[in-house]
């Protein structure tokens, strides 16, 4: 089943709200970056800009959303990247499965507690195409694991559409998702960075709180 954002809502009790503090302070955060980083960051906002619209999916995640996602580094002790995982929710309403492109979660050959996902889309949505009801229902998967674990921090995401990037975030019953970022812009592919490279302070705090619990 391709499920849309609305059925999500409806199935799984979600409510989506169009401000919240913690997605603000993500996209608000500066985090320090490494020497050398910007420069590599603006060599792929450069090739966006001229290439993007004559892409595929195959190869924007190919030649611009691996490279990115390759400069923030996400492969460290203990928290990796993991690519075209599913995830599983259910409640008495029934399951559901979302396809996540990239996450990111403690363990080496399996994922968990999953804290930030990816999700990458070329087309515009649609009502058959919706980027928005798959990362979604990957998130919900995601923090119900994470509460199986007693974590508690909100669940990050992303979907992209094109050069747009939206932030997504759930917490609680409650998500929130930010506007497009244009990655082929100055402003747009900073926020998106920066971006990333907070959310890799968040991963760092909660592995730093599961490996204090052995």
């Amino acid at each position: 089943m391709v499920w849309l954002a609305q059925d999500v809502e409806e199935s799984f009790g979600i409510v989506r709200t169009r401000q919240s503090h913690v997605l603000d302070r993500w996209l608000a955060a500066t985090p320090e970056v490494p020497e050398g980083r910007w420069e590599e960051v603006e060599r792929l906002r450069l090739s966006a800009e001229k290439d993007i619209d004559a892409l595929n999916e195959a190869a924007i995640k190919f030649f611009f959303i691996g490279p990115l996602v390759s400069i923030v580094d996400f492969n460290t002790e203990g928290y990796h990247g993991f690519l075209e995982q599913t995830l599983t929710v259910s409640n008495a309403n029934g399951s559901a499965r979302g396809n996540v492109d990239f996450m990111v979660a403690a363990g080496r050959e399996k994922p968990r507690a999953p804290i930030y996902l990816l999700h990458e889309y070329k087309p515009e949505t649609t009502a058959v195409l919706d980027p928005k009801g798959q990362l979604l229902i990957a998130m919900l998967a995601a923090c119900v694991e994470n509460e199986d674990a007693a974590l508690t921090q909100p669940v990050y995401g992303s979907y992209v559409i094109g050069r747009f990037w939206f932030f997504v975030v759930l917490n609680g019953n409650e998500y929130t998702i930010s506007r497009a970022f244009d990655c082929t812009q100055p402003d747009g592919i900073g926020t998106i960075f920066n971006a990333l490279l907070q959310v890799k302070l968040y991963i760092e705090d909660l592995y730093s709180e599961l490996s204090a619990r052995g």
